[in-house]
């Protein structure tokens, strides 16, 4: 049996129609699945909340606190402007302003 990591709550995660991870990307892959009858096949599991050390492998101690300090006052928007790849380059690249709801 296969193994999918799912909740409802995954509808939720509202990043802007146009942006690739929009909450349709979840409502077409599991109206998809249902259709094609897989989704009956899978052995759907409720997500567990990530550890701090798996948090760490993607994101820096800085955005952890930042994150958890807006989400302690109830949640709120996170706007992306200018960021660096540390890896990559250490050029800046400007990325699409968006609202990101928590």
């Amino acid at each position: 049996m296969t193994i999918l990591v799912y909740d409802e709550i995954y509808k939720k995660h509202d990043t802007g129609l146009y942006h690739p991870e929009n909450f349709l990307r979840i409502v077409n892959t599991v109206k998809y699945l249902k259709l094609t009858g897989t989704w009956q096949k899978l052995d759907i599991v409720k997500p567990r909340v990530a550890t701090n050390e798996e948090i760490a492998t993607v994101h820096s101690i800085y955005h952890r606190e930042k994150i958890a300090e807006l989400a302690g006052t109830g949640g709120g928007y996170v706007i992306l402007i200018l960021m660096f790849h540390p890896i990559l380059t250490m050029q800046p690249y400007t990325l699409p302003v968006r609202h990101l709801r928590l």
